[in-house]
C-alpha cells in the first residue's frame, strides 16, 4: 500500500526527476521517498553510487514507475550499508 501512495505523490507532486542510491546491480532506493525500483537502463555502478533518474509512466494497478538513469552524482556508502543491516 506504501508505494502505490509514493507513486500518487510523485504524479500529484508532477516530479520528473528523482536521486537515488544504487542498492545493488540495478536495484536503486530512491530519496526522500519509501522506493526501490529496478532501473534497467543503470550502467554497471557499484553499491552506495548516487544516480539521478528520469521519472516515467506510472501503473497504479501494478503499483510500478519506469525510471531512466540520467547521471551519476557520487557515492553514499554509508546509507547503503544501513539498507543491507538486518532488522530486529
Amino acid at each position: 500500500m506504501e508505494t502505490y501512495w509514493v507513486l500518487r505523490w510523485l504524479e500529484q507532486e508532477a516530479i520528473r526527476s528523482v536521486q537515488g542510491v544504487v542498492l545493488r546491480e540495478n536495484l536503486v532506493r530512491a530519496d526522500g521517498a519509501p522506493l526501490f525500483a529496478r532501473v534497467p537502463s543503470l550502467p554497471a555502478l557499484e553499491p552506495g553510487a548516487r544516480v539521478r533518474l528520469e521519472v516515467g509512466p506510472i501503473d497504479f494497478l501494478e503499483r510500478t514507475v519506469s525510471l531512466t538513469y540520467r547521471e551519476t552524482l557520487g557515492t553514499a556508502a554509508a546509507s547503503v550499508a544501513d539498507d543491507l543491516l538486518p532488522l530486529g
